[in-house]
């Protein structure tokens, strides 16, 4: 499932319900590549504060010839 949050509340929110549903769910975070890295913290931050236990960061993946 992939849902855009626009807020660290909705972050917190969506996180702790799906952990306390289920504790061992993996999140996978994708950020634009324009997303400053403060903001990237902030939403780790939200996901360790609602007890998410594993925390995947999706990135691009370019070949270099």
């Amino acid at each position: 499932m992939s849902l855009p949050v626009s807020t660290i509340e909705e972050i917190v929110t969506f996180a702790s319900t799906v952990v306390a549903q289920n504790p061992d769910k993996e999140f996978i975070i994708k950020a634009d590549s324009d997303v400053h890295y403060e903001k990237i913290d902030s939403v780790l931050d939200a996901l360790k504060q609602s007890k998410v236990k594993y925390i995947y960061l999706l990135s691009e993946q370019k070949v270099v010839e």
